[in-house]
């Protein structure tokens, strides 16, 4: 009897991925309490519209680092995607936000350059089935 070859075969679902992420709400209370000062506009500051009780406690609000956004917001600026069927196989592309602009992405595909827009990035998602680019890691920086 002939041993059949098993494929492992990768869950292809569509998941959505938002270009701004907000994490405050994931956040323990100790550190929203540090965020809110920043999070409250110039707007907001200069019209005295800022209704938060935390303007009138003494809580040191974060300050911005390499590594922390002091408001909890962060933007999309890379994707991984991974195209094909398996698991074992398939290919694997760059995507990468050159800008404030958000048509002004960059597809690298091994030694091929592509400039891309927000309406490629969004078809990442995976609703276009395995043969399609499915994002696979998407990378996110701070956002003041």
């Amino acid at each position: 009897m002939e041993k059949k070859k098993l494929e492992k075969n990768k869950i292809v679902r569509p998941v959505d991925f938002p270009f701004t992420l907000d994490i405050y709400k994931y956040c323990t209370p100790d550190l929203q309490a540090r965020l809110l000062p920043n999070r409250i506009t110039r707007e907001e500051k200069e019209k005295g519209t800022a209704t938060h009780q935390i303007l009138k406690q003494d809580i040191d609000p974060i300050k911005p680092g390499p590594y922390i956004a002091s408001t909890g917001i962060y933007e999309l600026f890379a994707i991984v995607t991974h195209k094909g069927i398996t698991a074992d196989g398939g290919h694997y592309v760059g995507w990468v936000r050159q800008s404030e602009d958000p048509n002004d992405w960059l597809e690298f595909d091994d030694t091929e350059v592509t400039p891309r827009k927000e309406e490629d990035i969004k078809k990442l998602t995976g609703a276009g089935g395995a043969q399609w680019h499915i994002a696979y890691m998407c990378l996110y920086r701070s956002k003041s």
